[in-house]
């Protein structure tokens, strides 16, 4: 889907498990990186927590794939460490507006946004928060 969208010059490495997408995102230091919230071995909020904690994926921009588009599945994504996140099914453009986005924006800038999010996020997870992969 990616390369339809004149993206060609980006490399795409795909992981269909969390330890996978892990180690290969450290390994390759991507510049983006696209994580479905349903993987085989787990929930991509797992996989979003762990690259926001490794020094080398710290900054990389996260969209997060879904099934859901609620205040709880929201919440759960940015309070995971998402830069953003689509429902599915996905829109390729608005997959390749985002990832520009992103893309366009630096590593200070994007904490920034990130703690702005944190911030503006309730308190307390909506009920049900994380319940539904997907």
């Amino acid at each position: 889907m990616l390369l339809s969208m004149g993206l060609e010059a980006i490399e795409i490495i795909e992981a269909s498990r969390t330890s996978e997408g892990a180690r290969l995102a450290e390994a390759h230091h991507p510049d983006a990186v696209i994580v479905d919230r349903s993987l085989p071995d787990g929930d991509g909020l797992d996989l979003v927590r762990t690259l926001r904690a490794a020094p080398a994926t710290r900054d990389v921009p996260i969209i997060m794939l879904t099934a859901g588009h609620d205040e709880g599945v929201r919440s759960a994504v940015l309070r995971a460490g998402a830069d953003d996140y689509l429902a599915k099914p996905i829109d390729p453009a608005r997959l390749e507006a985002l990832i520009r986005d992103l893309l366009s924006v630096g590593p200070d800038d994007m904490r920034s946004r990130r703690e702005r999010t944190a911030r503006s996020l309730p308190l307390r997870a909506p009920s049900g928060e994380g319940s539904q992969p997907g």
